[in-house]
């Protein structure tokens, strides 16, 4: 479900014209399905059990059990060496859009 919907939502982007920023018309027909779901789900795997890529050091951790979505971690913070990423994300905006909140340490 998750992949139609993704195809339906880059469908109305490309026809709308809404390219995702950085891309210029030229390029419209190279935007990928993976692409527009960066716009719809923020943040990427990690490379590694305690690594996230070097272009997204926030760590975001989701935590089902204790009734939150999802806690992000900022490099310096208490619990970063710590945590054990389940997505990356390169800014604090990201992973609040992915329904993370921050570490309060």
């Amino acid at each position: 479900m998750k992949e139609f919907l993704l195809a339906v939502f880059a469908a109305i982007v490309l026809a709308s014209g809404g390219l995702p920023k950085g891309f210029s018309q030229s390029s419209r027909s190279e935007v990928s399905t993976q692409q527009i779901a960066q716009l719809v789900y923020p943040g990427v795997e990690p490379i590694s059990a305690w690594q996230c890529p070097s272009t997204h050091l926030i760590k975001g951790h989701f935590t089902p059990q204790s009734g939150e979505r999802c806690i992000y971690h900022v490099p310096g913070g208490a619990f970063y060496e710590k945590t054990k990423p389940e997505k990356g994300y390169v800014s604090h905006q990201d992973a609040i859009a992915d329904g993370c909140r921050q570490s309060q340490r």
